[in-house]
């Protein structure tokens, strides 16, 4: 795991553990969610790697379009499969995305598969519209 992601605990803002069926075998999910400001400037549709300026204007404090973040999995299950989606923070637009494309809302996504760790999973949110701030979640689903 990349020592610079931030835990659950400090790059999260939503947690749910839930169980889909009963029993020993039961498939249960934890979801994540991590807030990314808008840029406020123009990316012109493009889709810059994070940590680099776009179109030679760097990200003001406060302003980033890329964050980590991490799900702890209970010691010994095994995870199954992870859902991507991003939405608009003020109740706009949502919508799935697939590992490393433009999610369906566009201007996000989640550029790489996520990474599972032993007990981790970690994904890579982006946003680069200059104009809404946007949440990932991602649901990672353990047996």
């Amino acid at each position: 795991m990349n020592a610079a992601m931030h835990r659950i605990v400090s790059g999260a803002i939503a947690l749910a553990v839930v169980s889909n069926t009963f029993g020993a075998d039961a498939e249960k999910s934890i979801t994540v969610a991590v807030e990314v400001n808008n840029t406020h400037f123009d990316a012109n549709g493009d889709d810059p790697p994070c940590a680099s300026p776009l179109n030679g204007a760097v990200s003001r404090p406060g302003y980033e379009f890329c964050k980590d973040v991490c799900a702890d999995i209970p010691a010994g299950a095994v995870v199954t499969h992870v859902l991507l989606s991003a939405s608009d923070k003020d109740g706009g637009a949502s919508g799935g995305c697939l590992n490393g494309t433009t999610c369906s809302i566009s201007w996000s996504k989640w550029w790489s598969t996520p990474e599972i760790d032993g007990t981790h999973v970690c994904g890579h949110f982006k946003n680069w519209s200059s104009g809404n701030k946007r949440t990932g979640t991602m649901i990672n689903y353990y047996r």
